[in-house]
């Protein structure tokens, strides 16, 4: 009964403090759009150098997450994630000290390790300390940390005095966390402890063989295409389509991340209650598809509201497919940090290529084909997940406990 109590009380340290991580993490990186004119103005930057440096804490997990997550499913996740938070506390820390535009980009790229580390292996922690019917709920806990992090650090940056008070904030942030991290945090409870007898290039031949983590990576990548396409477009959309004012606009945009952050919470919950993840993917893919197409044109009695309901179907996906790696009987404890760097890539690259490379050449200024070819993306995501096996419901530990 101690033991149980005993691991219970670690589990809610456990969320607490990567919640608070990731929280940090996002924070940190979205102070620095606010301040774009005292940035490009002081350091004497092109607007292709400062959107280098606002995207240069993602560069991290594209490089390294599938490297952290391998190592982690042989040493442990606390060494591993205990680095990239030292790492990400030296770039936040020092930022304020650069005043040149490649120390700004190295710092900005340093402090992208921790959240790249514990995005890696969130879910192989996660299914170390809790149940397998909570990891798709907290899980979705642990997303609204980055986007409430996103929001406060658009909104309130901009009320500090200086740059330097609001990078004050965010280092404290970051500090306190890779503290309490180090000095809090287990890798998993006693009675979870798994035995990696295989080689790492054993773990890539299952991962790369396991249909399912390349449906959920592929999924992943086309909803973060659209969500990142979305962002970047939307409050010029308003603006010099429906004619709303840019204050307005920034408004409605934020109504998204208001409706991603309720869906992080309640997604898990709704379809559980459901009892498939694979109809509930097609589902909300099918209605963030029409949310993202019209949302941004209806009447402006409603358009409040519509905001919400993309942004809820929109983010309603990524708690589930973030939980892959636990969910999958062919991946599990032993494998799950490996395939939680396999996801973490696979998202990011889509995060980066889609609204860059594909929307962005095809659309042009057309923003009626910008928002068709991002809602596109969301129905490609559906039809994805029609060769996605039923999910399990059980947690199978590995064999080799």
């Amino acid at each position: 009964m101690k033991q149980e109590k005993a691991i219970d009380s670690q589990r809610w340290k456990v969320l607490i403090i990567i919640w608070l991580a990731l929280f940090s993490g996002a924070y940190a990186q979205y102070q620095v759009p606010p301040l774009v004119n005292e940035i490009i103005h002081s350091l004497n930057l092109t607007n292709v150098q400062f959107s280098s440096i606002v995207t240069a804490p993602m560069i991290p997990a594209v490089l390294f997450s599938i490297i952290a997550g391998t190592i982690s499913d042989r040493i442990g996740v606390k060494p591993i994630i205990t680095i990239g938070l030292i790492i990400g506390s030296i770039g936040t820390t020092l930022r304020f000290l650069a005043i040149r535009y490649w120390q700004v980009f190295v710092l900005m790229v340093l402090s992208g390790f921790g959240v790249a580390f514990i995005n890696a292996n969130i879910s192989k922690i996660l299914g170390d300390w809790f149940p397998a019917e909570k990891i798709s709920k907290t899980m979705g806990i642990c997303l609204t940390a980055s986007t409430l992090g996103m929001t406060l650090g658009m909104g309130t940056t901009a009320l500090f005095p200086t740059i330097n008070s609001a990078y004050v904030v965010s280092s404290t942030l970051s500090i306190v966390s890779t503290f309490l991290w180090m000095i809090l945090m287990k890798s998993r409870p006693k009675n979870t402890l798994v035995k990696e007898s295989r080689s790492v290039l054993d773990n890539i031949r299952i991962l790369t063989k396991s249909r399912s983590l390349w449906i959920g990576g592929f999924g992943l990548m086309l909803v973060m295409g659209c969500t990142m396409a979305i962002t970047g477009f939307l409050p010029r959309a308003l603006s010099e389509i429906r004619g709303i004012d840019p204050v307005t606009a920034g408004l409605l945009s934020s109504m998204v991340m208001l409706g991603t952050l309720f869906s992080s919470i309640l997604s898990p919950i709704i379809s559980q209650r459901i009892g498939s993840f694979r109809l509930y993917l097609i589902v909300v893919g099918v209605l963030s598809s029409f949310g993202v197409y019209y949302a941004w044109q209806t009447d402006v009695t409603v358009i409040w509201m519509t905001m919400i309901l993309m942004g809820f179907f929109l983010g309603s996906s990524i708690p589930i497919f973030m939980s892959f790696p636990m969910l999958l009987k062919e991946i599990g404890i032993g494998l799950a940090g490996s395939a939680g760097g396999l996801l973490a890539t696979m998202q990011l690259l889509g995060a980066i290529i889609i609204p860059t490379y594909i929307i962005t050449p095809l659309a042009g200024e057309n923003y009626n084909r910008i928002f068709g070819l991002a809602s596109f993306c969301m129905i490609m995501m559906s039809f994805l997940m029609f060769f996605l096996p039923e999910l399990r419901k059980k947690s199978i530990i590995s064999k080799e406990k």
